[in-house]
């Protein structure tokens, strides 16, 4: 009826067929002020069309729950809203007042085969018929209500209403309040329980007491069972939001925001800090506010402001402006997602920025206005601003540095909030993270992680990513206090596994490695360690008392306590190893022996892929001095194991595998792998090695100053030097290469660029999809050298070595709408890849190694004339292609090895050039030039 449709889903299995409700229109076409309703669809159904009325006959009188069967759609959390009246009897459609806005149910709710008593939380997903009591579930702030039935009126009249479409109900049910009713109860019908089932109890105290830091939560209705016994700090989750208080012009619902600071404040027993989360933001307001003039408006937030300060007399720390880059209170959209692109009318937007005086002439006029009036209402509290995805950006970093700078020198603000989510802090390095936490600490001001989590599909992935992320956080001395985003079942990433703690309140590993860690790390009081504020010493260790220090821009003009590089020493590390020992097994297996000492007792021997590979056809474990090298076992100087770094890490000599020549018998096939390969047992193995020095092997690239390339997912470069030379900022990596012996030394430096071939593909797939690789490059030609000043970085796929470990994303520069168009594009893509590696090749040629011609095989992006052409005019080297690859490489190596060739020489006769390319002296010029300009902007855009 009206906006609603009856549907039947057929039985499968042992499910029966479904009879059930779902509303026909969004909430989006009721908010428009001259939209059916006049614009209330935010806060009621707007019309009578968009409510369905039931009659209901109640066994006895009493105080009943309200339980709903529903499915949320394909939408996720734009599926997941509905109203429901807030007691029985006909309600108006467009009062605000007589519903109650039942939202985010999207990750909540009791699935069949739970035998839990259905509340207000639990982890059901989308897609599934759940029961949730909505009577308990408090969702966006918003608390459920209960309904009386007086004695002589057992017939009520009860009304819900549409907000989003996509989600489906089956039954509505009320249980008798304080009874415990399970899935299976609700499904069949039958009586509740009049004891809750037991479930784990903890104990306390919260984790971090006695701590010189507070471990805190955010708190709801799903997150307060046992919220004492593990955390001392508390923030509302969604009931301290202006929109959760205030969705009604002139009526506050105070219910959840109170809940929470009596948790952190009660009137007898422990007091905790409080953070009261948030005042002004450009998500989940009043719809009405953004209808106010500027002028209106401004009231409305001095009367919010004045309001939540005389309620809450004893604030620690406020959240005054939440996420001022990526969701100001334009009342649009600033960040796409899929269905609703970047500039999308948001009713909940807020829409009153002006109001609080734009961006003005410091161009975040409207933050420090808000400070200002913060300042104002609450001069007891901290002022705290609050953003996400500041710990992956060094650019987002940045730009937030600038903000807390202008409110710094204004004295309003007392700390730095960065939420550290997981879909921040999943695969970004420890490097990658310390250095903005050092870009903000650099302000001065107190950071403070306000919004932690970390996802876990399985209980390792969480235990995983808990140790290698949590520590970053609470070890760094800027960091005053760490608050997670929820702990139990209800978290708002439940479907991701972020929660703690399980459905009966049992502990998750991560939680009780929590614990563990939490009371058993010391925390320092010293400043920032050079090493993750990514300063560089050298020499390390000093020499006659004398050190040069590097210093990051952002730290430059900071007071500094410099540390060691590590306890070898920066300089030791590189003249003996030519790498840092970070991001190679050893240091891998050094924490794996300190996080799963278990694990690490039970390995028997260390082999990299390829001598793992020999094993299984010999049975016998060994490797070669290049695959040591690989892991950093090697010290290059005095040409033997790198015992020092054994001892070091306490990593025993004995589970190295034995060493074997490059090339040579290695071992013979024995009989389960001759069998298993369709082969004569007692073939000799006699190659084993790595892609990279397979592919340079293929190209014939085995002396000094010969160079092979590739340029397919990655890009590489692998040059060949005579001399143990290394880069101090350790921006190569340097290997043994196969060719390599005492009397004829062969070094492989190799630059990779991880974001090559990656973004070619990516615009294909993106913007070209009308295009083969051969017209996108026929597309590129077309554009001049340069691309008329369009430059593309092409960092998007995650931290680059050869930018010191940054990870700054990919990046379209200078673009002109009157100028460019999708050939400049494509061409400045693969002209981008070429400077990239240009770039690289300049820190090799600092290492000695002299390249005038460089060998690659003929595909990938070298099949594009443009680009091979571009890297020849930019490089200043000859490109011979060739039609071989590493798996060819490999087979001449056995080829020698085995006495098939008398020599490597020997294996390349007959091997024939493609192509040949020679720089243009009419096209060198203005490559360089465009290079140059490339390389103007790289070190701005990667701090």
């Amino acid at each position: 009826a009206g906006d609603w449709a009856f549907l039947t889903a057929a039985a499968t299995g042992s499910a029966p067929a479904v009879t059930y409700a779902t509303s026909l229109t969004d909430v989006a076409a009721f908010t428009a002020p001259t939209s059916p309703g006049g614009g209330v669809g935010a806060s009621a159904p707007a019309t009578a069309n968009r409510v369905l009325t039931y009659t209901v006959t109640f066994p006895a009188a009493g105080t009943y729950d309200l339980y709903m069967r529903m499915r949320v759609g394909a939408g996720g959390a734009n599926d997941d809203s509905y109203f429901y009246a807030t007691s029985f009897g006909t309600k108006s459609p467009v009062l605000g007042t007589d519903w109650i806005n039942a939202n985010g149910l999207f990750n909540v709710g009791y699935e069949a085969g739970s035998t839990l008593p259905v509340d207000g939380g639990g982890s059901g997903g989308t897609g599934v018929w759940k029961w949730l009591n909505m009577s308990k579930y408090a969702g966006y702030g918003v608390s459920g209500a209960t309904f009386t039935v007086p004695a002589g009126a057992l017939t009520q009249t009860f009304q819900i209403g549409a907000r989003e479409d996509g989600l489906d109900f089956d039954k509505l049910a009320f249980g008798q309040t304080g009874l415990y009713f399970t899935v299976a109860n609700l499904d069949n019908g039958t009586a509740g329980s009049t004891t809750v089932p037991q479930i784990f109890v903890p104990t306390g105290p919260p984790l971090a007491t006695g701590k010189p830091k507070y471990l805190g939560c955010a708190y709801s209705s799903a997150q307060a069972p046992n919220f004492g016994a593990y955390w001392n700090a508390v923030t509302p989750e969604n009931g301290g939001k202006w929109g959760s208080v205030q969705p009604t012009q002139g009526a506050f619902n105070w219910t959840d925001l109170d809940n929470a600071y009596a948790q952190a404040k009660p009137a007898t027993g422990t007091q905790s800090l409080f953070r009261m989360h948030t005042l002004i933001w450009g998500s989940q307001q009043p719809a009405w506010v953004k209808n106010l003039s500027s002028a209106d408006q401004l009231v409305a937030i001095k009367a919010w402001m004045a309001a939540v300060a005389a309620r809450y007399p004893n604030i620690n720390h406020i959240d005054v402006v939440n996420e001022p880059i990526n969701t100001p209170p334009t009342g649009f959209t600033t960040i796409s997602v899929p269905g609703t692109p970047a500039g999308t009318a948001d009713p909940n937007g807020g829409g009153y920025i002006n109001a609080l005086g734009g961006t003005g002439t410091t161009g975040y006029d409207w933050i420090i206005t808000s400070f200002q009036l913060a300042r104002q209402y609450f001069p007891n509290a901290q002022l705290m601003i609050n953003e996400y995805s500041v710990e992956n950006s060094a650019t987002r970093a940045a730009t937030y540095a600038t903000i807390i700078n202008l409110l710094k020198v204004r004295g309003l603000i007392d700390g730095v909030g960065i939420q550290g989510h997981a879909f921040s802090t999943a695969g970004q390095s420890a490097a990658t993270i310390n250095g903005n936490l050092a870009t903000l600490a650099a302000t001065g001001v107190p950071l403070y992680i306000t919004e932690y989590d970390s996802d876990g599909p399985s209980d390792a992935d969480q235990l995983a990513e808990y140790q290698r992320v949590f520590p970053l956080f609470w070890q760094n001395p800027s960091v005053k206090g760490v608050t997670l985003w929820g702990y139990r079942v209800g978290h708002w990433r439940t479907a991701q596994g972020a929660n703690l703690a399980n459905a009966d309140a049992t502990e998750r590993p991560a939680l009780v490695w929590l614990r563990n860690y939490i009371q058993t790390t010391a925390l320092g009081t010293k400043a920032t360690s050079a090493a993750s504020a990514g300063i560089s010493v050298y020499p390390n260790p000093a020499t006659a008392g004398s050190v040069s220090l590097s210093l990051p821009a952002t730290l430059s003009q900071q007071p500094l306590e410099v540390g060691l590089f590590n306890a070898l020493g920066q300089e030791f590390c590189l003249e003996r190893f030519l790498n840092s020992p970070g991001n190679f097994t050893a240091s891998k297996l050094k924490w794996v022996k300190q996080n799963q000492p278990e694990l690490y007792d039970r390995i028997y021997k260390i082999m990299l892929p390829g001598d793992f590979i020999a094993l299984m056809l010999t049975g016998k474990p060994s490797t070669t001095i290049s695959g040591l090298s690989e892991g950093i076992f090697w010290n290059f100087r005095d040409s033997r194991i790198a015992t020092e770094l054994l001892d070091h890490y306490g990593i025993e000599e004995s589970k190295l595998a034995d060493l074997v020549p490059t090339f040579g018998e290695q071992g013979r096939l024995h009989d389960a792998a001759a069998k298993a390969l369709n082969l004569v047992a007692g073939i000799p193995v006699c190659y084993r090695a790595g892609d990279q020095p397979n592919n340079a092997g293929s190209l014939n690239v085995l002396n000094p100053g010969e160079v092979a390339a590739t340029a397919g997912t990655s890009g590489v470069v692998y040059g060949i030097i005579d001399a143990a030379e290394y880069d101090p900022k350790s921006r190569v990596n340097n290997f043994v290469h196969v060719s390599h012996s005492d009397d004829h030394p062969r070094y492989g430096v190799l630059l990779c660029v991880n974001g090559t071939g990656s973004l070619n593909s990516w615009l294909r797939r993106t913007f070209f999809t009308d295009l083969s690789y051969a017209a996108m490059n026929q597309e590129a030609a077309r554009a001049p050298v340069g691309s008329e000043g369009l430059r593309f970085y092409p960092f998007g796929n995650g931290a680059e070595r050869v930018l010191e470990n940054a990870d700054p994303g990919a990046m379209l520069q200078g673009l002109q709408f009157n100028r460019h168009d999708r050939s400049h594009v494509a061409r400045a893509a693969q002209e981008g890849i070429v400077f990239a590696l240009r770039y690289g090749m300049e820190v090799m040629e600092s290492m000695g190694l002299k390249m005038t011609t460089v060998r690659a095989g003929y595909a990938n992006m070298f099949l594009s004339d443009l680009f091979a052409s571009t890297f020849c005019n930019t490089t200043g080297c000859v490109v011979e292609l060739y039609n071989t690859d590493g798996a060819t490489g490999a087979a001449r190596a056995a080829g020698v090895g085995c006495g098939a060739y008398s020599s490597l020489a020997d294996s390349y006769r007959g091997m024939e050039i493609i192509r040949r390319i020679e720089p243009d002296n009419k096209q060198q010029d203005a490559n360089l030039k465009a290079y140059e300009f490339w390389k103007s902007d790289l070190s701005k855009y990667t701090i």
